[in-house]
């Protein structure tokens, strides 16, 4: 009996021969997270850390021969200027053509209208009315000289059967206005609004000089007629 509670009593002192272990559930979540089955990683106290041994790679799959030859991005190509709009050379050709009879037509219309002008300058038959008006110079003192009155211009001449050129007024560029004066007849004034000349820089038949005069001057005209009939 003594030996028996001995014995009863010495097993009661000596621990159990094996224990369950317990399991940590951050231990757990992490192993079941990375794809641990049956081995679960120790952890560090106080600590998450990761599996003792390196991730797997992700699985990219094998090369395809697209990517391999796969071009820059977008933003290096537009730096480059590798997408541009590229242009076809026959559209170059048709539009340098395009240009070229542009160009063509508008030298074409612009002697048309060179030629039509100097031909009613110089057709006689293209004349409103002629008439000899006194004009005053910039001296303040009248000279009688011959007008021809055409579209859109005056010609002066110093006397109708010479026929020696003076000066052509621009009528498009003028304004008239009637001029009060004290002596006879009807006086009128030609005047450019801005203060500019009013003078063609050549003649009828191209001359670049006129027939000395008494100087007129360049902005405006002050005309007379012998009546006021004939002023009007």
């Amino acid at each position: 009996m003594k030996e028996e509670a001995f014995l009863r009593r010495r097993f009661s002192l000596c621990p159990p021969s094996s224990t369950p272990q317990k399991v940590d559930p951050r231990k757990l979540s992490r192993n079941l997270l990375f794809g641990g089955e049956n081995e679960l990683y120790p952890l560090s106290p106080g600590k998450d850390t990761e599996p003792n041994g390196p991730l797997p790679p992700r699985d990219e799959g094998p090369p395809t021969p697209g990517s391999a030859t796969k071009g820059p991005p977008a933003e290096y190509r537009l730096y480059n200027g590798s997408d541009k709009e590229c242009v076809s050379p026959t559209a170059k050709v048709t539009k340098k053509e395009a240009l070229k009879a542009q160009k063509e037509n508008y030298r074409q219309e612009k002697k048309r209208a060179t030629k039509q002008l100097f031909s009613a300058l110089t057709d006689p038959s293209v004349v409103i009315m002629a008439d000899s008006l006194k004009i005053r110079g910039t001296l303040k003192s009248w000279t009688k000289l011959w007008c021809v009155l055409k579209p859109g211009v005056l010609l002066i001449y110093k006397t109708p059967k010479v026929g020696q050129w003076v000066g052509t007024v621009l009528l498009h560029c003028c304004e008239l206005i009637e001029r009060p004066s004290k002596k006879d007849g009807f006086c009128f004034k030609l005047f450019h609004p801005l203060d500019q000349s009013v003078w063609a820089v050549k003649g009828p038949k191209g001359e670049s000089v006129g027939s000395i005069t008494q100087p007129l001057p360049s902005s405006y005209l002050i005309f007379r007629a012998a009546s006021e009939s004939d002023g009007r």
